[in-house]
């Protein structure tokens, strides 16, 4: 999912007409239905609004600089939840009767903490769809920079920095580097948690690739891309795999 595209609007519609019925019940609870109904008619509306604002700062902005977005995401929804509530509470102060003058801070700020809430969830779950890491857990020391394989003469060892490209192969996975490929018994899926992110990208189900080695990029029709792997020739892309090649290379 990305910022524009179909799935993009449909998850915005889905998630506030739920997120606006939420508010509403927990207004009513609250205060008057009256005074309820036309606070979080508002702000259900400037969420809706400012989602797509936090969609397009995430895409742009904040994703190809961070590599984890557990942080900037508390931050950017606490700073736009406090902005959404401090321009729609004076608005439903004075609708219901209230003056300017009577208008306190604390009213002014009311429920934006409870709104920042309903954004983070927003945006943990744009960021899940949008296939970016929220929180890493592993460090960079538990990453593995060699892998022994089978050969005639028994166990070898290879370097993974050398490895240009790694392909599923059955029960193996095939291991290209410099003139060789070697196959090593497991699959794609164990390799991918054992290898640095930030060298290693899976660009296909089949295929993983080292960054570092990649040549050229072509970008093709259906949101596929073309890697230039050099003397390994080239690989390309799954269409479920857009969304991660572009955070993975910065091709916004």
């Amino acid at each position: 999912m990305k910022f524009g595209d179909t799935t993009f609007i449909r998850f915005q519609v889905i998630f506030w007409l739920l997120a606006g019925s939420a508010l509403l019940a927990s207004g009513i609870v609250q205060m008057q239905a009256d005074a309820a109904f036309v606070r979080n008619l508002y702000l259900t509306g400037a969420g809706f609004l400012a989602s797509f604002f936090l969609a397009f700062l995430y895409e742009r902005f904040i994703v190809p600089k961070s590599k984890t977005m557990l942080v900037p995401a508390v931050l950017v929804s606490l700073a736009v939840g406090f902005a959404c509530t401090l321009s729609v509470n004076p608005i439903t102060f004075l609708q219901i009767g209230g003056s300017w003058e009577a208008l306190t801070w604390q009213y002014a700020v009311s429920g934006a903490l409870n709104f920042s809430l309903v954004l983070f969830v927003w945006s943990l779950l744009f960021l899940v769809r949008a296939n970016v890491p929220i929180y890493q857990t592993e460090s960079t020391a538990q990453f593995v920079t060699k892998l022994t394989v089978d050969d005639a003469r028994g166990q070898r060892v290879v370097a993974v920095a050398d490895i240009a490209v790694i392909r599923a192969a059955g029960d193996y996975v095939e291991l290209l580097h410099g003139d060789k490929t070697d196959l090593r018994r497991g699959y794609l899926s164990d390799l991918e948690n054992q290898l640095n992110p930030d060298h290693f990208v899976r660009v296909h189900r089949s295929f993983m690739i080292n960054k570092t080695l990649v040549a050229d990029i072509i970008r093709k029709p259906k949101g596929q891309f073309e890697f230039d792997m050099g003397e390994h020739a080239s690989v390309t892309s799954g269409r479920s795999f857009e969304e991660a090649v572009i955070a993975a290379f910065d091709l916004r």
